[in-house]
């Protein structure tokens, strides 16, 4: 949410007419008055299952967010230096302000895995900012790479969790 707010400075989404810059800023808003009331006042948690929250340190909270920036950034980088590759261009702040939208409404529970719901994100918000090779609609190049990004996604995850389960 953070990077949605953030990329709203650089290219102000429209999404069928609407622009949600409004309600990011508002989300972020109270995301950001949450997440430091949570490390502020954690001391002051009583109930059972906050007490994780109570006995960890500032300093664990902002660790655990920056570990999280990889995560972030690397579908960025992904959708910035592949498509030169099949002569399209888009512009890292059209990538910058949309890509983070795009995930968070991949992270809502609309579909198993935001399947769907994140394609129609990418190509919705991307549309009009993309430089599509000739005889390649901008849709169509938007929709095979979101197609192909979810699989790498999903095949990672799922080397990554495998990995994980014989090491634990």
């Amino acid at each position: 949410l953070t990077f949605a707010f953030i990329g709203c400075f650089f290219h102000s989404p429209i999404i069928q007419g609407y622009q949600p810059q409004g309600m990011i800023t508002l989300l972020w808003v109270i995301e950001t008055l949450c997440f430091l009331g949570l490390v502020g006042f954690r001391k002051f948690l009583n109930p059972a299952f906050l007490a994780p929250f109570r006995t960890t340190s500032a300093l664990h909270f902002f660790t655990a967010m920056a570990s999280r920036l990889p995560t972030a950034i690397f579908p960025v980088l992904v959708f910035y230096f592949i498509p030169p590759a099949f002569g399209a261009m888009i512009s890292m702040t059209l990538i910058l302000a949309c890509m983070p939208l795009v995930l968070l409404i991949g992270a809502l529970p609309i579909t198993p895995g935001g399947l769907g719901a994140v394609q129609i994100a990418f190509v919705e918000l991307m549309k009009d900012g993309v430089v599509a090779p000739s005889g390649v609609s901008p849709e169509s190049l938007l929709l095979s790479m979101s197609l192909v990004w979810t699989f790498i996604n999903y095949f990672w995850k799922a080397l990554f969790g495998t990995w994980s389960i014989r090491n634990s």
